[in-house]
């Protein structure tokens, strides 16, 4: 099943302020991939997900807490980061503002 992305909310845990932004998404350029796997010390889910922005925003650079909210009737929503295991960015700029990151969690 194709999920299309329709925000990305972060939350810096950098700052006490615990307020969250709407990050400048590009319509339909928000990517997801999500996959499992089977380790010697349990099952690991791994969230890669690529989009770009209209502008930069300065909590990308923080370390995370990021909320995904899909295109779909229910507006099903998917949350990654936490203080133990934050998310971070990778950020490419040429003529656009690009967002990367690949975050693994075990799963229980």
């Amino acid at each position: 099943m194709i999920k299309i992305i329709k925000k990305l909310r972060a939350k810096s845990l950098d700052l006490a302020d615990g307020i969250w932004h709407d990050l400048p998404l590009v319509p339909a350029t928000g990517k997801l991939e999500i996959t499992t796997k089977t380790e010697a010390a349990g099952r690991l889910g791994t969230a890669k997900i690529e989009a770009t922005l209209s502008k930069d925003h300065d909590i990308i650079k923080d370390n995370l807490m990021l909320q995904i909210v899909f295109c779909s009737e229910e507006d099903q929503i998917m949350n990654l980061g936490s203080s133990d295991l934050p998310l971070r960015f990778d950020v490419s700029e040429t003529d656009t503002l690009k967002l990367s990151c690949t975050y693994s969690w075990p799963i229980y």
